[in-house]
């Protein structure tokens, strides 16, 4: 039969994919709205201050963009660690005996 236990592990499971996937979402999407803005900033005020266009490639530069990178895949790590204790926690069961 399905224990107490083995239904309040599952639930934490649940609840600690479902929750780590949001928050990783979350913070993937606020992370990302703020590095397509610094790129913009980045570039209306490198052409303001030189009078227009230029040979030079715009975009925010490498250093922008790698760091932009780098905190989206960390922002992501948070749902994959989520999914691991969340297998890790539906692994848990317990087998009631006798129809206890």
């Amino acid at each position: 039969t399905y224990s107490l236990y083995t239904g309040a592990a599952h639930l934490a499971g649940g609840l600690a994919c479902g929750l780590s996937g949001l928050g990783s979402g979350m913070a993937i999407g606020i992370a990302g709205e703020a590095a397509v803005t610094a790129c913009g900033t980045w570039d209306v005020e490198y052409k303001n201050s030189k009078g227009g266009r230029d040979k030079k490639k715009s975009g925010g530069g490498d250093k922008l963009f790698v760091s932009m990178v780098l905190i989206q895949v960390f922002a992501g790590n948070v749902a994959l660690y989520g999914l691991i204790a969340s297998i890790l926690l539906s692994q848990q069961v317990f087998y009631c005996e006798n129809g206890n």
